[in-house]
């Protein structure tokens, strides 16, 4: 069916700080960053461009590409970033940055 679109299923485990702040920025209300891109409660919605003109646009993120890259190898035209969706062994993993407890504080 033509209308029917697939999208890649990622854990944002798969994003580090500043691939999640590329994506708020991408979410905002007219943004001039390259991507459409959804804020959501657990994640993001994003689409998974292929154009040309986005790979050499220096804000994109390589790693961002290289996932939009990932989708479209495996047939999809969107990426969900979500909280809950499974680590994919095929990407790197990213710790939660500013989260962890100070061990010098008493």
């Amino acid at each position: 069916m033509a209308n029917v679109r697939k999208f890649l299923d990622l854990s944002v485990a798969h994003l580090n700080r500043a691939m999640r702040d590329y994506l708020n920025a991408c979410a905002e209300p007219f943004s001039t960053f390259g991507l459409s891109t959804t804020r959501r409660p657990t994640g993001w919605f994003m689409y998974a461009t292929d154009d040309p003109a986005c790979y050499d646009d220096e804000q994109l993120p390589p790693h961002i590409r290289a996932i939009c890259a990932y989708a479209r190898a495996n047939g999809c035209e969107y990426v969900l970033f979500d909280c809950d969706a499974e680590l994919d062994p095929n990407l790197p993993v990213f710790e939660d940055e500013g989260e962890d407890e100070d061990e010098d504080a008493e």
